[in-house]
């Protein structure tokens, strides 16, 4: 009778089960409990022993052993870790891309097993579906942010997306691309806001290009008469069904602007217009010392700002565009008149890889002195255009 040697320790167990014709594997790691390998049916012995010597590794090394999906640790561990520690709208970009263009594809694949060509796979069928550039790149960026954090969790050992390739523009496509107002829409969009309440919140849109929550977010505290300058420093936007008064993020979304002398006229003319509203409120106005404030006091809701926007652009008679459209006009009409790119990016408050902390800290206060006399020349030839118009259409 042959006497088999005893199997060391954590050397485990091998079989090839004939029913389910698959490998199975178990071993017992230095640390930690029991794993057990099991293989797919009809795997080649190379393949299972691959994988068998990879969970070898990963135990040996504290990992400890995950069965569950790509999909569930998506859905049921990663997303409502992250829910309470990024900004709303940046959870429901995560949310609306895992769920989107990740899970319906690879969500039934082993959280270890996940490749970069899984990932690839993902951006490849988006991108068939017409998604954009950006958008494709983004399922990227997803994933890889939620496999580091699976890394973090000691749950895999490398992170696959970071290893996929970004999708690079395909050539001859059509890029979404703005149609700017002229500076003559831009003068019927400032003298149809001149006779709204709060329409001014149009016209510094129009000149200067500040964004809409950035529009919401002034106080009267950010407005210098004396210096003419205005501090972008806050954002108001809709969240859970109620109002936030945010901080900006970035250094370079903070800024201090320089304002034409139209707009500070129009700043003095609305600050006397709001007075005489809060003094018909009395006691029931709520004094948060915004510029653009609602009816009542308090912040404007974006809602009402952007039906304000749409009742000015059907008096104006000009062509309807979005909101945010007039901050690309303000950035082209400047560009028209030679105004430095650096100095429109630190009017506008741009953060880009492009333009550094460096580059926004050497825009000189003549640079900005340019884009102010600018701001001048557009609404005066924009004056004269419109009633040059007007003149021929009277005349016909």
């Amino acid at each position: 009778m042959t006497r088999h040697s005893r199997r060391k320790k954590g050397e485990g167990n091998l079989r090839y089960d004939e029913t389910h014709k698959r490998w199975l594997a178990s071993f017992k790691p230095t640390t930690g409990p029991r794993v057990y390998v099991t293989g797919h049916k009809g795997e080649l012995w190379n393949q299972f022993k691959k994988r068998l010597d990879a969970a070898k590794k990963e135990a040996e090394k504290g990992l400890p052993p995950v069965r569950g999906t790509f999909g569930s640790y998506l859905t049921t561990i990663w997303l409502p870790k992250v829910r309470h520690s990024v900004e709303p709208r940046t959870y429901e970009s995560y949310a609306t891309t895992a769920n989107t263009y990740i899970v319906p594809v690879i969500g039934e694949v082993r959280l270890t097993d996940v490749s970069a060509a899984d990932i690839e796979r993902c951006m490849a069928q988006a991108a068939e579906r017409g998604r954009a550039h950006r958008t494709v790149n983004y399922i990227r960026t997803v994933a890889r942010i939620a496999l580091n954090g699976a890394m973090k969790s000691r749950m895999v050992e490398r992170n696959a997306a970071a290893l996929a390739e970004p999708m690079k523009e395909r050539i001859g496509t059509e890029r979404f691309t703005v149609d700017p107002y002229t500076a003559a829409e831009i003068a019927a969009l400032a003298a149809a806001a001149d006779k709204m309440f709060n329409g001014l919140l149009v016209t510094v849109a129009a000149f200067l290009g500040l964004r809409r929550g950035e529009l919401l977010g002034l106080k009267w505290d950010d407005f210098d008469e004396r210096s003419g300058t205005l501090s972008v420093e806050r954002q108001v936007v809709r969240e859970d069904r109620s109002l936030r008064v945010k901080q900006l993020k970035t250094k370079g979304s903070r800024r201090l602007l320089r304002l034409p002398g139209f707009v500070i006229e129009r700043f003095l003319t609305h600050r006397k217009q709001q007075l005489e509203r809060r003094m018909k409120c009395g006691a029931q106005w709520r004094d948060d010392g915004f510029i653009f404030a609602a009816r009542w006091g308090g912040p404007l809701d974006p809602r009402n700002a952007q039906r304000l926007y749409d009742k000015i652009v059907k008096e104006a008679g000009v062509r309807r565009r979005r909101l945010h459209d007039l901050r690309h006009s303000a950035a082209s009409l400047q560009f028209e008149r030679g105004t430095l790119d650096i100095t429109v990016s630190k009017m506008l408050g741009h953060s880009s890889t492009r333009i550094t902390k460096d580059v926004y800290a050497h825009v000189t206060p003549p640079m900005m002195d340019a884009a102010i006399s600018a701001m001048d020349e557009i609404f005066k030839a924009g004056n004269e255009r419109l009633a040059s118009d007007e003149e021929r259409a009277n005349s016909a």
